[in-house]
């Protein structure tokens, strides 16, 4: 998922920086757009250290 979060926010940095350059594109919207897909990134990055440390955590119990 995360990966899929990263390549969604690939896209709309590459998208923002053409709306320099081409009317079609609104770069208010895509700000708004990479934003959400940082906080999105951000979270998912939480989850998973979150779930590594519960898993490793539990390994390591497991293991004494």
């Amino acid at each position: 998922m995360l990966m899929g979060v990263q390549g969604k926010a690939a896209c709309w940095r590459t998208l923002r920086a053409l709306a320099r350059t081409d009317s079609r594109l609104h770069a208010d919207d895509l700000d708004v757009l990479l934003d959400r897909a940082e906080r999105q990134s951000t979270m998912l990055e939480e989850v998973r250290s979150a779930a590594a440390a519960r898993t490793l955590g539990s390994a390591t119990q497991a293991a004494r």
